[in-house]
């Protein structure tokens, strides 16, 4: 197993990567985002909602970028099967007034579920689906007008659809587990021009978490379960890259009972970048910090609900006001009628309300 995480790894590194796409800091609330393998990874009925506010104090800023989501699982065939949207806009507030650039997302994922052993599972996901890109350009000067002696504004509409294809791997044991995935694998040409220098780069993300139970349930209901963990801590991290810009994502969750807290830290402080001082030829060199993540949420009865704010700690300091995500989300009851199937180890409130009987999954 370890030889063919490390096979996958290799093969996506010789892979380009340019551009970047929008992140989210509660990334284990959108989970088919990250990684289309994930899908009908609860073995239950999911729905899903996320919507994220970035540098609400910046003129031009992204706002909204809404991610929804629906996943199911079929036990006959060990397949999971979704469907997601997401849509983004950059530039509605006043101080942006030249354009707006806008971005709608419709994907359908497959996943199939490879069960090893009783402690290994492996999973593999595939989605396709098209991207709509919109760029509204407004106050374009018009043709002159004698009457008036003016410019006349117009507003001009730019838009493109294409495919898009994404791939998945991941790995989950008892307590750890490991995602690897690459998106716009086909590249598709964004530009509105008639150009082949707009094509998305293709977007790495690697994903690793690990869980340490703190509490045990060793009455029935937990060991009905089959994890029967009521306190825990799960370390995470998660790398992203395309073209030249990487993060890296690296924290903790706690968790106890239908609560839920976690913090991490977003940046690559060891790595440095160079920009020029303005007014002159100098560079300054900064360093690759970006924000602390703080989460907190709960759940009842399959639903669950999270809230995270980004502290900005880079150059630009507090005054773009950070970003905010809040995530809705309801995994449907269902009685047992076997031994629940083994769930991932990942730090959400899905996974705890199952493990707790509150939901449950058909094998």
């Amino acid at each position: 197993m370890k030889k063919i995480l490390l096979f996958c790894l290799f093969l996506v590194s010789f892979l380009e990567i340019k551009a970047q796409d929008p992140q989210y800091s509660m990334f284990y609330m959108v989970p088919m985002y990250i990684n289309p393998a994930f899908a009908g990874s609860r073995h239950a009925n999911r729905v899903m909602l996320h919507n994220r506010a970035q540098w609400t104090n910046q003129p031009g800023n992204f706002f909204p970028q809404t991610f929804f989501s629906f996943d199911t699982y079929s036990t006959k065939y060990k397949s999971g099967i979704g469907a997601t949207l997401m849509y983004d806009s950059q530039g509605n507030n006043p101080g942006f007034e030249n354009g707006k650039v806008k971005a709608l997302k419709l994907g359908l994922t497959y996943a199939y579920e490879l069960r090893i052993n009783s402690n290994n599972t492996i999973r593999f996901g595939l989605q396709g689906g098209f991207i709509q890109q919109e760029v509204v350009v407004e106050k374009l000067p018009s043709q002159y007008n004698p009457t008036t002696e003016t410019f006349s504004n117009i507003t001009t509409v730019y838009n493109v659809i294409k495919p898009d294809i994404t791939a998945g791997l991941l790995y989950f044991a008892k307590r750890f587990y490991a995602s690897v995935s690459a998106g716009h694998l086909n590249r598709p040409n964004m530009t509105i021009f008639n150009s082949d220098n707009a094509r998305l780069p293709i977007k790495l993300e690697v994903t690793l978490g690990y869980k340490i139970p703190l509490i045990l349930n060793t009455g029935a209901a937990g060991l009905h379960s089959g994890n029967p963990v009521m306190m825990s801590l799960t370390p995470t991290m998660t790398y992203k890259k395309q073209l030249t810009n990487d993060q890296i994502d690296i924290g903790l969750y706690w968790a106890y009972k239908w609560i839920i807290a976690g913090v991490w830290y977003r940046g690559i402080p060891f790595k440095q970048f160079k920009r020029d001082i303005q007014g002159g030829n100098a560079a300054q060199s900064l360093q690759n910090n970006e924000s602390v993540v703080f989460l907190v949420g709960a759940s009842y009865m399959g639903f669950g609900i999270g809230y995270s704010y980004d502290l900005t700690v880079s150059s630009q300091g507090l005054g773009t006001g950070g970003s905010h995500e809040l995530n809705l989300s309801y995994v449907f009851r269902t009685r047992y009628t076997k031994k629940p199937v083994k769930s991932l180890p990942c730090p959400d409130f899905e996974y705890d309300i199952l493990q707790r009987g509150g939901a449950g999954r058909v094998k």
